[in-house]
């Protein structure tokens, strides 16, 4: 048993520092420890030698009481720095939230474009013994438009969707002459196309850029039709091309480009392509051309991207 008269109460006022920091918080630590280090009696505490019967009790009494206190300490800083800690997490898990959301809101664009067509010409002539025979046709420049939805994947790989309609005036004719006599005619027809197709996009400069860059090729189904606007002229009995005539096939179509941003979300556009494909033309004169249709838009328009 410990003395009555050898152990002293400590007031609540002896100890300011519970519950609070302050600045002597590390140095009270350490004398915490001390305390319990002299409870144990490995070391002499307070005035008196490790062979006293006294020491041992009032170290262990006092290093408890301090240890005790400052665990209380202890667990309400541990509840504040939690919920400060709750909170930091919860604002850095909404502040990354908004940013990716920003930017996903600008992986997606839409936009519209317009301006002229033009479709490329041909001819094709053979002179034989008896005969010689001359087809061709010409094309004249037309109105185009074209709409398009796409994502961008990263800085400078894209994607996009696109439906195209244009609409040429084209003029065809044949010569021909032998042993017979000579056959010839001339005639205007309206041309129209119209076409889906995917595109993957190369932008040169990255997103952020106010100038991109870039070049695309794609590919995609037209649709080709035609019918006859009148017929100029008819020597002898030729062979007539079909009043109306329509055809679907595959095509290609590369095209170079630039976004110029005006706004945040807001770009314009332009952009020139040649979409390649089957010649459903040619092969209505006798003989028919020999090379493929290709159909060249320039166009200007907007982009919005969100």
């Amino acid at each position: 048993m410990v003395p009555t008269s050898t152990v002293k109460s400590f007031p609540k006022q002896e100890t300011p520092f519970l519950g609070a920091g302050g600045p002597g918080f590390e140095r009270e630590k350490v004398f915490a420890l001390s305390c319990c280090v002299a409870g144990a009696g490995k070391i002499p505490f307070a005035g008196f030698s490790e062979e006293s019967p006294e020491a041992r009790p009032r170290s262990l009494r006092l290093g408890i009481f301090i240890c005790y206190n400052r665990g209380l300490d202890w667990r309400v800083r541990k509840e504040h720095m939690n919920r400060f800690s709750l909170r930091v997490a919860l604002t850095l898990i909404l502040a990354g939230a908004s940013a990716g959301l920003c930017r996903a809101s600008d992986n997606y664009f839409v936009g519209g474009l317009g301006g002229f067509a033009k479709l490329s010409a041909d001819h094709r002539a053979e002179v034989g013994a008896d005969s010689s025979v001359t087809t061709a046709y010409s094309t004249f420049n037309g109105p185009a438009f074209m709409i398009y939805f796409g994502r961008h994947f990263t800085d400078y790989l894209s994607a996009q969707v696109t439906y195209g309609w244009s609409r040429n005036s084209l003029s065809l004719s044949s010569v021909r002459f032998d042993s017979a006599g000579g056959t010839s005619y001339e005639e205007e027809r309206d041309c129209r196309q119209q076409s889906v197709i995917a595109d993957f996009m190369l932008y040169f400069r990255p997103r952020r850029s106010f100038v991109r860059p870039y070049l695309s090729v794609g590919t995609g189904w037209t649709r080709l039709e035609s019918s006859l606007v009148r017929v100029d002229g008819v020597e002898g009995s030729p062979a007539l091309p079909a009043g109306r005539f329509s055809s679907s096939a595959p095509a290609l179509r590369a095209a170079v480009g630039i976004d110029i941003f005006v706004r945040k979300h807001w770009a314009f556009r332009y952009s020139f392509g040649e979409t390649i494909r089957s010649n459903a033309i040619s092969q209505q004169l006798d003989p028919p051309a020999p090379h493929n249709l290709a159909d060249y838009q320039s166009l200007f328009g907007v982009t919005w991207q969100f």
